[in-house]
């Protein structure tokens, strides 16, 4: 069987503008302990909205959303996965970059 325990916080930093986030996850199996964690933060600009998260693996994720006007929107995406680690058989990196974009009309 598979216990997992799963805790989170969230604090407002300023109500409305600024809040800041972090999960831990933790999972005991007949293969061993294993473990997740995650923070985040999320800012609300006037027009714009700046969300960021990192986690234990080694990922970084940002998305950036931007009202033009009140029926036309933008969003900025972008993902970035260090694992540190090197393919066997190329040698290669296998860290990973994303990237996106979105126009929103209503």
């Amino acid at each position: 069987t598979m216990t997992s325990l799963n805790a989170q916080y969230q604090r407002k930093v300023v109500p409305g503008r600024i809040n800041l986030g972090t999960e831990l996850q933790l999972s005991l199996s007949p293969a061993g302990l294993q473990n997740q964690f995650m923070i985040g933060a999320e800012f609300q600009l006037k027009q714009s909205k700046v969300s960021t998260s990192v986690d234990g693996n080694g990922k970084i994720a940002t998305v950036i959303e931007s009202k033009i006007d009140p029926h036309m929107s933008i969003t900025l995406a972008a993902e970035m996965s260090y694992s540190g680690g090197q393919d066997p058989q190329s040698g290669k990196p296998t860290d990973v970059f994303r990237c996106g974009f979105g126009f929103n009309m209503q």
